[in-house]
């Protein structure tokens, strides 16, 4: 094997480190999983209540309706990600004018309006990492249980943090998406000894819509989750900025004969286009057994992500072998640079007599700066190693024109010698002696 990487070298130090976690987490990953499963559950489900809700007010108020539907957005990324910080902050320097207008519509003072936000929002934090919750903490006051009915905590949320525009947010230890209990899934197989766990997963946006950013905090709470002490530290070590170091990640995986509970692969578009079926010669042979590669990937890598510039920029065996496609529309959201995640999730349908398995669309994540910012010292090597592809990519793009225009100069010099030697060049088929003389 070549000479790493820094990359590379420090994925597998982390990588080691991380298999060391895994051995003592024992039972507490599948807890953590199922926590976070359920809390995105409860989560998708007040998402859509809140949506219903709006429509109804839109009825009686077309323009709080449009904002409440657009600021549950920036709510539902709030309970995702951050912690009683942000709230607190929201909820002492918003004004009443924010929340007015929901206070009229719920039929509660301002007051009651806050105080039902900080109880569902500790009620939803505390039930996700496991802290004890009274059962009646909601229920015991009648206007907070209608308040948490109707998912207005999603739209309040959302219309304090467009008042106060925070630079930034407070993300806590453990976030909410639909990665993190994924990857704790495939991490909880390996650590109750199967030797095959894998998935893929295949994440695709436009440029600038927190992707890194999603899978930057992702793999810090699931590093947190195991318990480990830093995990702000180790986090960004499985996140290869560089996609051709991938390649050479397997190759040291293979060679000390580890297995990779974690594996980024930022900017995977630029090393696995999508366009790899038209592709000849030796690039085309890469591809074919890169494909093979990918089947038989699990073996070498439990829970892999390869990260899109576009949701079907990836080569298409990448994304047929992935178990979750993951795609990110920007939002048209004043003051925030918005974008939601959504996958297509398998559910079971029964009916009487009928039993039969279909793909419902799932919020997966929610991404909204600058609430959610890179660490400066992340975001500066993302940026590099972004600027390093481009570069390799921009060489070989020059590459690719000169040999066309090379080759375009020789067609046209031969035929100008044509010309000049009394030959003509003509697309009419050639005279076969049957026909009639003019």
């Amino acid at each position: 094997m070549g000479r790493t990487s820094n990359t590379v070298e420090d994925f597998v130090r982390a990588n080691r480190e991380l298999l060391k976690y895994i051995e003592k987490s024992g039972s507490s990953v599948g807890q953590y999983e199922k926590m976070i499963a359920g809390t995105m559950d409860i989560l998708t489900a007040m998402f859509n209540v809140s949506s219903a809700f709006a429509r109804d007010v839109i009825m009686r108020s077309p323009v709080l309706g449009k904002a409440m539907s657009r600021d549950a957005v920036i709510g539902l990324h709030i309970v995702m990600y951050h912690d009683a910080a942000l709230v607190d902050k929201l909820r002492e320097e918003a004004g009443s004018e924010a929340d007015k207008e929901l206070a009229d519509v719920m039929g509660m003072s301002v007051a009651s309006l806050r105080e039902c936000l900080y109880d569902s929002f500790t009620w939803v934090v505390n039930r996700q990492v496991g802290h004890a919750v009274p059962a009646d903490m909601l229920g015991a006051k009648e206007a907070c249980m209608n308040y948490w009915k109707k998912g207005v905590l999603l739209p309040h949320l959302g219309a304090l943090a467009k008042e106060v525009r925070p630079e930034a947010g407070v993300p806590r230890p453990i976030t909410a998406n639909a990665l993190v209990p994924w990857m704790l899934s495939v991490i909880k197989d390996m650590a109750m000894g199967s030797v095959g766990a894998g998935s893929i997963a295949v994440m695709g946006a436009g440029i600038g819509l927190g992707k890194t950013s999603t899978l930057y905090y992702t793999l810090r709470s699931v590093l947190a989750a195991l318990g480990h002490p830093r995990p702000e530290e180790l986090a960004d070590k499985f996140i290869l900025l560089d996609p051709y170091d991938f390649l050479t990640a397997l190759e040291a995986l293979i060679e000390h004969d580890e297995k990779a509970p974690i594996l980024v692969v930022d900017n995977a578009s630029a090393l696995f286009p999508k366009q790899w079926a038209s592709m000849g010669g030796e690039l085309r042979r890469f591809f074919v057994n890169a494909n093979m590669m990918i089947n038989m990937l699990r073996s070498n890598v439990g829970a892999t992500v390869f990260v899109a510039n576009g949701p079907e920029e990836l080569s298409s065996f990448i994304r047929k072998n992935s178990s979750m496609n993951i795609t990110g529309e920007a939002m048209d959201i004043k003051a925030f640079t918005t974008a939601i995640y959504t996958w297509w999730r398998p559910t079971l349908r029964l009916r009487p007599g009928e039993e039969a398995i279909r793909k419902r669309q799932k919020v997966a994540s929610v991404y909204v700066f600058p609430l959610l910012k890179l660490p400066i010292t992340v975001y500066v090597k993302d940026l590099n190693v972004k600027k390093e592809v481009n570069k390799k990519k921009l060489a070989e793009a020059v590459r690719s024109l000169k040999t066309a225009l090379e080759t375009t100069t020789a067609v046209g010099e031969a035929e100008q010698k044509i010309m000049r030697e009394g030959y003509t060049i003509s697309d009419e088929p050639e005279a076969t002696g049957n026909e009639e003389n003019p």
